[in-house]
């Protein structure tokens, strides 16, 4: 685990206004140099490059991106790294250039974003590939066609996006609540991460291992700002932990 640095951490967090979108960044360091596990969004952007700056990482020297899946709070901020190789499963490719994802209603999408990401030439990966080093590309369908890990073999670490969303679903095996792909593949992909892996990422949430109880290896703590009373000229602070 020691190889991963947490870039941005993620939340499971959700308002009656929507879901936050707050993904885990994950950087880890390869014989290839610097890779990224996602990018997350709009509203992370000073963050995500104040946070590599402070790990002493440019945007030059990140080399490739591995996405998960190509939803907004993942996938937005690849335009950001201009010179990096983006990975992703092939079925996720087909998922987005054949339209499936509004046949299903899946707005979460970035439709604008898609002929970017054909420009990128994206390096499409299939389920057991091994990428690089110990790197292996796992298929973990449901929450889209197309969702995919990335397991580390050596460590049994797997990054993996919002087919392990979050601990409570992991735990308990609950049905997430965003399913664009199939029901049943998404609670085989959970059975699948815990047959293969000790140690996760989840999508949004703090790393963890699982072998027959869960261990958080990362402290999760966010600050939620609130200007509502502008009688105060300091913002109202909520800490979530």
């Amino acid at each position: 685990m020691n190889r991963l640095r947490v870039v941005l951490q993620g939340y499971p967090l959700k308002s009656d206004r929507g879901w936050l979108g707050w993904c885990n960044v994950v950087l880890i360091s390869t014989s290839e140099g610097y890779f990224l596990f996602d990018t997350g969004s709009y509203g992370d952007r000073k963050e995500l490059l104040d946070s590599l700056g402070n790990l002493g990482v440019g945007l030059s020297e990140i080399k490739g991106i591995f996405l998960t899946h190509f939803h907004f709070d993942h996938a937005i901020n690849i335009e950001l790294f201009e010179n990096a190789k983006i990975y992703l499963s092939e079925r996720e490719y087909n998922y987005l250039t054949n339209s499936t994802f509004e046949k299903v209603s899946d707005l979460y999408v970035p439709k604008f974003m898609i002929s970017y990401l054909l420009s990128r030439n994206p390096i499409l990966l299939r389920n057991n590939e091994r990428v690089l080093d110990d790197i292996i590309a796992i298929d973990l369908p449901g929450h889209t066609p197309g969702s995919m890990g990335y397991l580390l073999e050596s460590t049994k670490t797997l990054i993996g996006g919002d087919a392990v969303k979050n601990i409570k679903e992991f735990y308990n095996e609950l049905d997430t609540l965003l399913v664009f792909g199939d029901i049943k593949d998404f609670r085989e992909s959970l059975k699948k991460a815990k047959r293969i892996a000790v140690n996760f990422v989840p999508g949004h949430d703090s790393m963890f291992s699982f072998e027959k109880n869960v261990k958080k290896l990362t402290d999760l703590e966010v600050i939620i700002y609130s200007n509502t009373n502008w009688k105060e000229t300091a913002p109202k602070e909520f800490k979530i932990t």
